[in-house]
């Protein structure tokens, strides 16, 4: 793997020296303001020693860094800053982060070290930030003893590897963060297991990274719907509110989500998981989760109060209006409306309460049918979204499983905890 070492300049030149002769980079790169800039290209004698600065000589006494250090034309190269550069951040951050990025993005491999020893105050910081920014560089300093606050002792000097866990763990988790914020959370857990992977952390920071992991994963396993994988990982992990919900969703047994009333808890699950697809902007995905809650809803009611399953009803339970809907095997498979309309042919109360929602479901539907989620090719825009939440599929399962709990359909429900935006401290 070849080696990369850029460095900013300042007024001294041993520091650079020891940091190149130290880290032997395949490839230097030189950051200087137009005053230092004769240190790596002057001819002559242009450096001045620190045993000279003692003397009291402001004369130079030592050739160019690459002459002392032994480097060949060809293996290094002198970025100048435009004049008043030196000072100014942004400029400074720009011109090296640009450097370390194009060396990055041409060798992936490339071991990158980046010495901020040398330069002004703003390219020390610069280069710092650009090292912090781009991928796998490593910061390294100049240090050595010292017998006062002005420099180091000549000779002293050695090559120092900085540590940077707790710097790049709060950057790592402000990423996560973001992620999270939009319900991402299987790209958060690729941020931190790549952290986690090229990175040497102490064991409390490692553990905690660890746990995040597995934070991450388990509700991205409760997005999907995988309720058990989810239990398994947030287990210990998380608040037990989470937990609970979770235990409720999920049965030792093998019965379907609509055989017993926990059907009631995964429709309210998929009516959340229909919030955070829209605030992805997926909203297609949304409102199909609001016309499969509305599905669930009927099905664990027929189920539970009549014994009926939706997917094969006897023909003698239809009403008229359904029989040609049975089949060879005289039994029929019902969809949304039609599982509706045969739970208001068997429950007079809830057929006076449909009776209001019979026609806004219908049309709630068809425009559920023209999205390419479903059978058509128009995309559900955000507006399409807010209605359906106003009047259409959402509101109609809002306001069904209002009304089987004021009748005492649903039993005990568990509320549904918010998802974490954030990763906890």
């Amino acid at each position: 793997m070849k080696k990369y070492l850029i460095l900013t300049v300042g007024g001294s030149c041993e520091p650079l020296v020891t940091s190149i002769n130290q880290f032997k980079p395949d490839y230097t790169v030189f950051v200087c303001s137009q005053r230092s800039k004769e240190m790596i290209d002057g001819t002559g004698n242009v450096c001045i020693s620190s045993a000279a600065k003692k003397t009291g000589l402001s004369s130079p006494d030592l050739p160019n860094i690459p002459a002392q250090t032994g480097l060949a034309k060809g293996t290094y190269k002198t970025v100048v800053l435009k004049d008043g550069q030196e000072d100014d951040l942004d400029a400074c951050y720009k011109t090296i982060f640009d450097y370390m990025a194009d060396i990055r993005a041409k060798d992936k491999d490339a071991i990158i070290a980046a010495d901020y020893t040398g330069g002004t105050k703003a390219m020390t910081a610069a280069i710092v930030l650009a090292a912090l920014t781009v991928e796998n560089v490593e910061l390294k300093l100049v240090t050595g003893q010292r017998n006062d606050l002005t420099q180091v002792v000549s000779g002293t000097e050695v090559l120092t590897s900085v540590r940077r866990q707790h710097i790049d763990f709060n950057r790592i988790k402000s990423e996560c963060n973001k992620m999270l914020e939009k319900y991402e959370y299987a790209g958060a857990e690729d941020i931190l297991e790549n952290f986690l992977a090229n990175t040497t952390l102490d064991i409390s920071l490692e553990s905690k990274v660890k746990d995040w992991i597995s934070i991450c994963r388990g509700f991205d396993a409760w997005d999907r719907f995988d309720h058990n994988k989810a239990k398994q990982l947030l287990a210990g992990k998380i608040d037990e509110k989470y937990l609970h919900f979770l235990g409720c969703i999920v049965s030792g047994t093998n019965k379907k989500a609509w055989e017993t009333k926990s059907g009631y808890l995964l429709v309210n699950d998929l009516m959340a998981n229909a919030c955070r697809r829209a605030a992805q902007g997926r909203y297609d995905d949304a409102i199909g989760r609001h016309y499969r809650a509305a599905e669930l809803v009927i099905q664990t009611f027929l189920f539970n109060k009549h014994n009926i399953d939706t997917s094969k009803v006897p023909k003698d339970k239809l009403p008229k209006e359904l029989s040609h809907k049975v089949n060879s095997d005289g039994i029929a498979k019902l969809g949304l409306c039609d599982a509706w309309q045969l739970a208001a042919y068997l429950d007079a109360d809830l057929a006076e309460w449909f009776k209001d929602w019979k026609e806004p479901l219908i049309a709630a539907v068809q425009l559920r049918n023209q999205s390419l989620f479903a059978h058509g090719t128009t995309p559900i825009t955000e507006d399409g979204y807010n209605k359906d939440v106003r009047d259409g599929l959402a509101a109609f399962v809002n306001a069904a499983m209002d009304y089987l709990k004021n009748r005492g359909f649903l039993g005990e429900i568990i509320e549904l905890p918010e998802f974490p935006t954030c990763l906890p401290d």
